[in-house]
């Protein structure tokens, strides 16, 4: 997930990303390549959301032939594909998953989910735009594929919708953009991030588009309920906002985002809806230390899981391309987690700019984080109140800041759809 964006008053100007990603030293996975596939993808019938994929599409190299932006990683070995009934069955072979411990694709889960019936597709930009009319976006008019091309652009949620259909080229502004073209990017494609509040999350499920009763692999909301007040609690929507913990991200053909881990060691879960999206994901095995790469094509009706430390490259093949995204916290993962946030209140670690009362929850949060994963009381010297040991001006400066104040709030430049 990115880091949040830091408040400027330049309103010109893109704004800078604040540490997001862990990279790789060196770019190991090679640079874009200028001669990949420029023709538009011809548009094709949208697949079946819960059909299995035949074996011989997912072998290997073919993942390759779809891409826009060819890249020069190693081919990977084919995502394990597990189905709804095997994660809930009594398959020792399957256990793996249910540990979490290994990347795989779930399938048969978001059936009854209504961003994923046949006429959402169709639907989608005109139900989130009378939804969230108001939102803001983060924009990337010049895609997230390469490491030094990461400066999102606030924009109002019908203007960002509006920019995925328009092709990049010189005359895109006679198009309705409202950005320039930029001839010297390697990666041409447009990416939006809509960071969704509890409140936003609340009225999806109210509305069916996310199921209120989904599978237990994608539920992981419950300690933020116990300590964060969520959904109804200011504080929920400042962590949520800062953190980028829930997120729908829409896409064009091309556009994706570069190879990097998550900041706050977190898990994440990718519901696929709309389009189709390249997935390269690399890391260690836990069973044997042994390091793999997957790589694997996502279709509406499958669902994404990678840990913590697990590198990710994405690019979308189809426009638009659509996926809705959730951060876990759970039994593997939450010291991780605590640890990063914990580090980011004393020493704003990943500058995230949390306030001293979402600070103060925190230390809440650890408590009981540890109690529901491990099942007893925190030890008395992990994760000490951040009070004591932060310096006097950072916890002055937590003090002076809001929980209703960020990035999105009107402070910095939007850029708005025409009246």
């Amino acid at each position: 997930k990115l880091a949040p964006l830091e408040a400027i008053a330049l309103p010109a100007k893109p704004l800078r990303q604040a540490g997001a990603f862990s990279k790789p030293g060196g770019e190991p996975w090679g640079e874009f390549n200028r001669g990949g596939d420029k023709a538009k993808q011809e548009k094709r019938k949208r697949p079946a959301p819960f059909k299995k994929k035949p074996a011989a599409q997912q072998a290997s190299g073919p993942h390759r032939s779809r891409l826009q932006h060819q890249r020069n990683a190693p081919l990977g070995v084919p995502m394990p594909r597990v189905s709804v009934q095997d994660l809930d069955g009594n398959d020792p072979a399957f256990q793996v998953f249910r540990d979490r411990e290994q990347p795989f694709i779930l399938t048969n889960a978001l059936v009854g989910w209504g961003v994923v019936a046949e006429d959402w597709a169709d639907k989608w930009a005109e139900t989130l735009t009378g939804l969230f009319p108001n939102a803001v976006t983060d924009f990337y008019p010049h895609n997230m594929l390469s490491t030094d091309r990461q400066n999102p652009y606030l924009t109002r949620l019908p203007q960002a919708i509006k920019e995925l259909a328009i092709e990049t080229g010189p005359d895109q502004r006679q198009r309705g953009s409202k950005f320039d073209h930029d001839p010297t990017a390697l990666a041409p494609g447009r990416y939006m991030h809509l960071q969704l509040t509890p409140a936003m999350w609340k009225e999806l499920e109210a509305r069916g588009d996310i199921s209120k009763s989904r599978h237990w692999h994608l539920s992981s909301d419950e300690w933020l309920e116990n300590c964060l007040g969520f959904p109804d609690n200011i504080l929920a929507e400042e962590y949520h906002l800062k953190t980028h913990w829930k997120i729908l991200l829409a896409g064009s053909r091309g556009a994706g985002m570069f190879n990097h881990s998550d900041s706050l060691l977190t898990s994440s879960w990718h519901a696929h809806l709309t389009g189709s999206k390249w997935w390269y994901v690399c890391g260690t095995l836990a069973s044997n230390q042994s390091q793999v790469c997957y790589e694997d094509y996502l279709e509406p009706g499958e669902t994404l899981y990678y840990g913590h430390g697990w590198h990710h490259e994405t690019q979308n093949l189809e426009t638009p391309t659509i996926t809705l995204t959730d951060t876990v916290a759970h039994e593997h993962n939450f010291k991780h987690i605590s640890d990063m946030l914990h580090g980011t209140c004393i020493g704003d670690k990943l500058r995230f700019q949390f306030s001293a009362k979402l600070c103060d929850a925190l230390d809440e949060c650890f408590a009981q984080m540890h109690e529901m994963f491990e099942g007893r009381p925190k030890p008395a010297d992990r994760w000490l109140p951040w009070r004591s040991g932060a310096p006097a001006q950072q916890i002055a400066d937590r003090e002076a800041m809001k929980p209703e104040e960020n990035n999105y709030d009107g402070r910095n430049y939007i850029t708005e759809p025409d009246l």
